[in-house]
């Protein structure tokens, strides 16, 4: 095969941490406008530590998906991306995951139109409005409130008030005041607290799971009125 013939690529580490070297070979496929890269080992993050320097470019890829690879991020240049999908519900550093796509935009600046998070915690505030300003092109914005990372260190107020820093992030309070992602039509967000609710009760430890969810949905229903263009779906 042609390295050129190449346009679509899935990637599955399975066993062997060394298959992630095979990453550093696809900047060789230029016309690659799909890659999708799932890690499967469990217990430690065999991308943690992986780097490319200077950042693999990838010109053409429009389309990338990384699932428990978020740290891929850190060693691409793709600056034709339009969507991008990060599942990723690893406990780690509350604003490692954010850090890692803030720098990612800084650095390759696509023109993304749809963007899919799944997250255990969103970052801090001042973080979270930092890249939200990189996404200024961006039209759907799909985010997923993981609860597999369980840390019982947070309890359900805490959840609110991240989640709650993003509403009020994309409010507007004026029209004469600029809003963050300005060409957004599209906002859904998603909570699955079954898991959490089960080790909560489990250990003891309710905090009105369900209420603080009835909580959340209520603040967007206010918000998203205030939203500029966007539909909740």
């Amino acid at each position: 095969m042609h390295k050129q013939q190449l346009t679509e690529f899935k990637l599955r580490i399975h066993t062997n941490p060394n298959d992630i070297q095979f990453i550093t070979s696809l900047g060789l496929f230029t016309n690659l406008t799909r890659l999708e890269i799932t890690n499967h080992i469990s217990g430690h993050y065999v991308l943690e530590h992986f780097s490319s320097s200077p950042p693999i470019l990838l010109p053409n890829l429009r389309f990338l998906g990384l699932c428990r690879a978020k740290h891929v991020l850190k060693c691409v240049n793709t600056p034709s991306l339009v969507s991008l999908g990060i599942s990723d519900a690893i406990r780690s550093d509350i604003n490692e995951g954010g850090l890692i796509l803030y720098e990612y935009l800084q650095r390759s600046n696509p023109p993304l139109e749809t963007l899919k998070l799944e997250f255990s915690h969103l970052p801090n505030r001042n973080l979270l409005r930092n890249i939200l300003r990189q996404l200024s092109t961006v039209q759907s914005f799909i985010i997923k409130h993981s609860d597999e990372c369980f840390d019982p260190s947070l309890n359900d107020l805490q959840d609110y008030s991240q989640i709650n820093d993003l509403w009020s992030l994309l409010s507007i309070n004026s029209p004469s005041t600029g809003c963050l992602l300005p060409n957004l039509s599209r906002l859904a967000y998603y909570r699955s607290c079954q898991d959490a609710y089960k080790r909560r009760k489990e250990q003891g430890n309710m905090n009105c799971v369900s209420n603080g969810c009835s909580m959340i949905i209520k603040d967007l229903q206010d918000y998203i009125e205030e939203i500029h263009g966007a539909s909740f779906i």
